[in-house]
């Protein structure tokens, strides 16, 4: 399923910074570990942005 108007899709940075790529994020669920293993990081967070688009 293709978004609407996918070249105008935004995400914010603390979104993926602060609690995709957090692992000690509260309620991050291991989305970070799972991140982490293909190579993503927390400093880096606009390559998973661009993944995710």
């Amino acid at each position: 399923m293709k978004l609407p108007d996918l070249e105008n899709a935004f995400i914010e940075r603390e979104k993926i910074e602060d609690y995709l790529l957090n692992a000690s994020h509260p309620d991050n669920g291991g989305k970070a570990a799972f991140f982490l293993r293909l190579g993503f990081e927390q400093e880096d967070w606009e390559t998973l942005a661009k993944a995710l688009q």
